[in-house]
């Protein structure tokens, strides 16, 4: 009888332990004012954290006041068209990052419907969707992102979508093994 009370009191106190150990503190973000300055907020804060290199557990608290903070711009300024695409953009990096690679395809497709005139985003896009298709072995896919980004930005006259351009057509060239 003393052995089952003592076996039930250590499972008590281990059980009590895991949820001490998965409670976390909410993470809050602040709401600004225009859309502008809450992309700023969250890009310092990714700036911040590239800065540090926190031990695994922050770096996993860290990501998700990442997602927070860019999604906050989403919720908050769905309208804007200028800095809310890239927040779009910027979530979908961080969970291809994560090796979320199917969430982070569905932001990109997102940002591919709502913004088909944004080049910067469409570019980052098509990509980023095509990546994500090739580490989830749809080389099918993965060709046809990577075939639209450097057919429509390879040559272009902006360096950064010029060098994804270039990049995907090295990508779209590399041989697949299923």
């Amino acid at each position: 009888m003393k052995k089952k009370k003592m076996f039930f009191f250590g499972m008590v106190v281990l059980y009590a332990a895991c949820l001490a150990a998965c409670h976390r503190q909410p993470i809050i973000i602040p709401d600004f004012n225009t859309p502008t300055e809450q992309y700023i907020f969250a890009k310092n804060l990714k700036d911040q954290s590239l800065l540090e290199s926190p031990q695994q557990e922050k770096k996993m608290e860290r990501t998700e006041a990442l997602i927070l903070a860019y999604n906050k711009v989403i919720e908050r300024f769905p309208e804007d068209l200028r800095v809310t695409p890239l927040a779009w953009s910027e979530v979908a990096d961080i969970y291809f990052r994560k090796g979320d690679y199917k969430e982070s395809l569905r932001l990109y497709e997102i940002v591919l419907k709502k913004y088909p005139d944004q080049d910067d985003v469409v570019c980052k896009s098509l990509f980023g969707a095509a990546r994500c298709q090739d580490h989830l072995k749809n080389y099918e896919k993965a060709l046809s992102y990577y075939k639209q980004c450097f057919e429509r930005f390879e040559n272009d006259k902006r360096p950064p979508l010029a060098f994804l351009g270039k990049q995907a057509r090295q990508l779209y060239s590399r041989v697949r093994v299923r």
